[in-house]
């Protein structure tokens, strides 16, 4: 309930708070916490997607393309992982959510204050 509450009130994806809640509070290793994340965020989508659907019509063009982009990216991801110590995964993990942090600080910035920095 509360990775819900961060990723809805902050607009960010849930891997970037549920990776560091199951590495920090449950000790679980660096890969079974991604893998595990990457199993919620699905189930969310996938509920996402359905409710969207009963609500508004889909554009079923585009599913080839991310259906594609799926196939190939989460076998590329899985090599790439394997070839990463853990310390280099996590470090890459922190520099990445860092990045987003960043981002979106910036963007919200932008917004609040009307395109004026």
């Amino acid at each position: 309930m509360a990775v819900g509450l961060l990723t809805g009130f902050f607009g960010v994806r849930g891997g970037f708070v549920i990776v560091p809640a199951l590495t920090l509070l449950l000790g679980f290793p660096m890969r079974v916490a991604v893998g595990t994340s990457l199993l919620i965020v699905t189930l969310i989508a996938l509920t996402g997607v359905a409710v969207h659907a009963s609500l508004v019509p889909v554009n079923v063009r585009v599913h080839p393309f991310l259906t594609a982009g799926a196939v190939i990216g989460m076998p590329a991801g899985r090599q790439v992982s394997r070839a990463l110590s853990p310390t280099l995964l996590i470090r890459s993990f922190a520099v990445v959510a860092r990045a987003v942090a960043v981002i979106l600080i910036g963007r919200n910035h932008w917004k609040i204050n009307g395109g004026i920095l």
